[in-house]
């Protein structure tokens, strides 16, 4: 991997595992974000003020920054900060002569729920997020044409155990020791490994010439959420009770407290497919939940 990269949001979770695992390679990597970072190459940046000097003699650009989904913000703030912002950091790129644009994105794009989704499922977003995150891949595709080279990476929900997203709250949950009612459950979530994402990206970087693609990174399996919760608990070596709650009165408990959306995560079914970028990309990804979670 002898070339230059140019890594944004190096100050999020994802970009810092993704820069230091390319600082172990033969890659010159370039990192950027709102904040001063202790990365040799490092330069403090609003993307809203990107120029093409940020990407002179880069190769790749790998864009992570962005308001992810639990961020408070209303449909216009995302639009600006993952469509506009994208766009013009694509079209800074392009002026520079950069070869590739790799575009983080998220599965659901597809929507909440929905069983062996694969890049072709119909495309339904449901949040601002989501929709913000179609906006802008298409408006990418649109800039790019032949211009460039763009991989667009559409991930479901990213597990480890020093995750601060969506996944950190399920660890806190553990860790504190209370009765959880996530017991005899038989619904199917598919997840993404932080490690196999790595690999997963690794696999990109490592054949330019696959040239514009998209692609669904994901784990080759399915979890309940029983199995979920369980596994945390191995991981972090702490006990953990489970009791069943009938999904029925889980619904009633949840809808009445404001959290409808995190039933749907919980006790919902939501299976994507990653066939296509494992036969695509050579990739295969590690498939024991409870040593990639601390991998």
């Amino acid at each position: 991997m002898n070339e230059t990269i140019l890594l944004t949001g190096a100050s999020g979770f994802l970009g810092r595992r993704i820069a230091r695992f390319l600082q172990r390679t033969d890659a010159y990597l370039i990192t950027t974000s709102r904040q001063q970072e202790s990365y040799p190459n490092h330069l403090v940046r609003d993307l809203a003020n990107v120029t093409a000097e940020i990407a002179q003699n880069v190769d790749t650009v790998i864009h992570f920054a962005g308001l992810n989904e639990t961020a408070n913000a209303s449909d216009a703030d995302y639009h600006t900060a993952n469509v506009g912002h994208s766009v013009k950091l694509l079209e800074s790129a392009m002026a520079a002569g950069v070869r590739r644009f790799i575009f983080i994105s998220t599965t659901k794009v597809h929507g909440e729920s929905g069983m062996d989704i694969t890049e072709n499922s119909p495309l339904a977003p449901a949040t601002a997020y989501a929709r913000s995150k179609l906006a802008a891949e298409m408006a990418l595709q649109q800039a790019a044409k032949d211009r460039i080279d763009l991989v667009i990476l559409r991930l479901p929900l990213i597990y480890h155990i020093d995750a601060v997203n969506e996944f950190g709250h399920y660890i806190a949950m553990v860790k504190e020791g209370r009765s959880l009612p996530f017991d005899k459950m038989d619904n199917q979530r598919t997840m993404l490994a932080l490690c196999n994402f790595e690999s997963a990206l690794n696999a990109v970087l490592m054949q330019p010439e696959k040239g514009s693609d998209t692609f669904i990174i994901a784990d080759g399996f399915a979890l309940s959420t029983t199995e979920i919760f369980k596994g945390i608990a191995v991981s972090a070596e702490v006990p953990l009770q489970l009791f069943y709650l009938p999904k029925i009165m889980a619904k009633a408990s949840m809808k009445l407290t404001g959290r409808a959306r995190s039933f749907d995560e919980l006790w919902g079914s939501y299976v994507v497919n990653s066939q296509y970028a494992q036969t695509t990309l050579n990739w295969q990804p590690a498939r024991d939940y409870v040593a990639n979670l601390s991998n």
